[in-house]
């Protein structure tokens, strides 16, 4: 399949998400706002676009977790998460995102799409992904903090 029928299988994944996810999930303590939480997963893209692993962790509940990619073993609470994108950083010799359309909000849950271009370390390799990610947040907390997040990527 060529990667524009990837790219739409993926964005379909990502509404479907929205649409089959219980109304129990909804956090009913506190509504979101919309700008708020845009704000936070700009931060968290703005630490991964500077590799910085700590203020990427830095805006997770103590008890969140990450599950990157989609299907893995999840990585729960802000320093296995931090440890978890350490990680990862250590690989690249820098990293550019770009968040490719609408910026999804529903309730406390957040999601878009982006192509991460990356240098990796040693073979100078450059590789280039599309992802969905997805957020959700609690807001309780102000400003908002991450709950859970994951990502599946076409590479």
């Amino acid at each position: 399949l060529g990667d524009s029928h990837g790219i739409r299988v993926m964005e379909a994944v990502a509404v479907l998400l929205f649409v089959l996810l219980p109304a129990a999930v909804v956090n009913a303590q506190s509504e979101c706002v919309r700008e708020e939480v845009v704000k936070q997963a700009q931060v968290f893209q703005s630490a991964q676009q500077v590799l910085n692993a700590t203020l990427a962790a830095s805006v997770f509940t103590v008890d969140g977790s990450t599950v990157i990619p989609a299907g893995t073993t999840p990585h729960v609470g802000r320093q296995a998460i931090a440890a978890a994108f350490q990680k990862y950083f250590d690989g690249l010799e820098w990293q550019q995102e770009k968040i490719e359309g609408e910026i999804v909000v529903a309730n406390n849950w957040l999601a878009f799409s982006k192509t991460i271009t990356a240098k990796h370390k040693g073979t100078g390799k450059i590789t280039s992904s599309y992802t969905v990610n997805w957020y959700k947040f609690d807001c309780s907390f102000k400003p908002p903090q991450l709950a859970f997040f994951s990502a599946v990527f076409n590479t």
